[in-house]
């Protein structure tokens, strides 16, 4: 019989019957220790065929010690049971507290799994599977010793689920290894692989798988404007404009402009929008660790500049900038030179 693995993913979990329980992003299972009853039903697995074979139901689960987690399993083949009653008066299996099950005693096109939770904790599942086989082993021996649900056949699942989940983790490697598709929490060890520290909770993680993606390329750019532009164009979504001082004589610099008294290695990076202080830190933590270390990095904020248009005639349909008052306490800082009102 080939084998059939059936993953509980959440667009099952949309069509169950929940209770007290929540659907998080990545799939997982989460109960209200609130809620009166804490009872979920997961849309049935269906089997190739009448009296169809189970083999094993797993699931990953964080539940505190002095909560108790039921998982009823019955396999059948009727439809439409949705509840754990008549889950129950079907003569349904119950486990407690068990992450891994063998169903090799249950025959059914149906297969179906309740879990409910007595205590104040809060549960969480996850990586729900169920398999049709249940073992790799038996079909290796000769006939004799094939007889479902035996002792031996029981105790030889206990080496074939260890193979199938080594096994497993080895078929995923290659999505752990792919920035788009691994786990978020490894983003800051690839990044680290490079050289480079994206410290947790620094900016979002769709951002983080990009800025992990590229930073192949970021790192063969060290040190030049151009990385400094994509950086920002990674974090803010925008260009930029950088000013290399060096690169003006001083001589032809307007007093009057903000950077006439910036040395030969300050870089101002003018930026047509406003940032807020999450922004700022860690746009200026990425550049910190790619720039030269003896060039010093200004962000400059810039206000709407002046607009006219054609229909513009002397002073009318033109837009100027209007004068703003500074308050401290409103996101406000001291990145430069600031005037304040006598």
């Amino acid at each position: 019989m080939a084998e059939n693995i059936y993953s509980v993913t959440k667009n099952r979990l949309m069509k169950s019957s929940l209770e007290g329980f929540s659907i998080e992003d990545d799939g997982a299972l989460v109960s209200d220790p609130g809620s009166l009853f804490q009872r979920a039903v997961i849309f049935p697995f269906e089997g190739t065929e009448d009296g169809a074979l189970w083999g094993r139901f797993s699931f990953d689960m964080e539940i505190p010690e002095d909560t108790v987690l039921s998982v009823y399993c019955l396999a059948s083949d009727e439809d439409g049971i949705m509840t754990i009653d008549d889950m129950k008066k079907m003569g349904a299996s119950r486990h407690i507290n068990c992450d891994d099950m063998l169903l090799y005693d249950m025959k059914g096109r149906f297969l179906y799994i309740a879990f409910e939770v007595e205590g104040a904790g809060k549960v969480r599942l996850s990586s729900m599977k169920a398999d049709s086989k249940g073992d790799i082993f038996m079909e290796s021996l000769p006939e004799i010793y094939n007889e479902r649900g035996s002792f031996f056949h029981r105790y030889l699942s206990i080496f074939s689920s260890c193979f199938t989940d080594l096994q497993e983790e080895i078929d995923m490697l290659p999505s752990l290894l792919n920035p788009e598709t691994c786990p978020a929490s490894l983003l800051p060890v690839y990044a680290s692989w490079m050289g480079i520290d994206i410290s947790p909770d620094l900016m979002d993680i769709a951002t983080e798988r990009k800025l992990v993606k590229e930073l192949f390329a970021l790192t063969r750019m060290k040190g030049t404007p151009d990385v400094i532009r994509r950086l920002c164009k990674i974090i803010l979504k925008e260009d930029v404009r950088i000013i290399e001082y060096n690169n003006i004589a001083a001589k032809q610099r307007d007093r009057a402009m903000p950077g006439y008294d910036a040395g030969p290695y300050d870089v101002e990076i003018q930026i047509k929008k406003h940032l807020d202080e999450t922004t700022h830190y860690q746009l200026m933590y990425l550049i910190n660790q790619f720039k030269p270390i003896r060039v010093n990095v200004r962000l400059r904020e810039l206000d709407e500049s002046a607009k006219m248009d054609s229909s513009s005639y002397l002073d009318r349909n033109a837009v100027l900038p209007e004068d703003k008052s500074v308050i401290l306490d409103q996101g406000v800082r001291f990145g430069g030179s600031i005037k304040l009102d006598e």
